[in-house]
């Protein structure tokens, strides 16, 4: 399974409602992989992943420069979401305001800066197969539904533009910036909880 971002529409939409829908981004669900494979970044506040992935083979390449792995991460994990919002944000699981472009880098992901060592890119690659098999025929369900329609419309009314959904544990809702909702494939799929987050979402708007 690879990422999925597109634009998404339904006929029952104001005729100028748009919004993009991005599945797991790969970058961002790479560096998900590595937190867990290598039990790093611990400080930064995230929710559990479900499912969990396997470690495969994966291991940190070199345990005496943890502290310098974890920089990395960190790094990378800003640079990510910068990639993914426009403008003003904060960074998912702290506390840094950061300025994002909106504009996906060629050297965005991971390995293309440190390479694969300690990376199984197998293990990475059947976890990404077990969310298919798990969400795959449920996508966007909750967001046809009608309890869903009025909500998500009054969102969008009030500057929401992308809904971004990664695999993770439980109700998920957060605001990044001016125009994204951040949720859990979960939550996603469920018509409840989907529109639980897009209230959260409209609430945590500025006024």
């Amino acid at each position: 399974m690879r990422s999925s971002k597109g634009a998404v529409h339904q006929s029952s939409w104001p005729e100028k409602m748009v919004l993009q829908l991005d599945l797991m981004p790969r970058p961002i669900l790479e560096l998900l992989y590595l937190r867990r494979a290598w039990r790093i970044a611990v400080d930064i506040d995230l929710p559990g992943l479900d499912p969990l992935p396997e470690i495969g083979a994966s291991t940190l390449p070199d345990a005496a420069d943890r502290f310098l792995w974890e920089v990395r991460w960190k790094k990378k994990w800003k640079q990510a979401w910068s990639a993914q919002t426009a403008g003003q944000y904060r960074v998912p699981g702290t506390d840094i305001l950061a300025c994002g472009t909106g504009h996906v880098q060629e050297q965005e992901d991971w390995t293309s800066e440190f390479g694969r060592a300690g990376f199984d890119g197998a293990a990475l690659t059947r976890w990404e197969q077990k969310i298919l098999g798990t969400y795959e025929r449920e996508s966007l369900r909750a967001a046809h539904q009608e309890q869903v329609e009025p909500v998500i419309i009054a969102a969008w009314e009030r500057g929401l533009e992308q809904v971004t959904a990664l695999p993770w544990v439980g109700f998920v809702s957060q605001r990044l910036g001016g125009s994204q909702l951040v949720t859990s494939l979960s939550t996603l799929n469920d018509a409840q909880r989907f529109r639980t987050a897009l209230a959260q979402w409209i609430k945590d708007s500025p006024q």
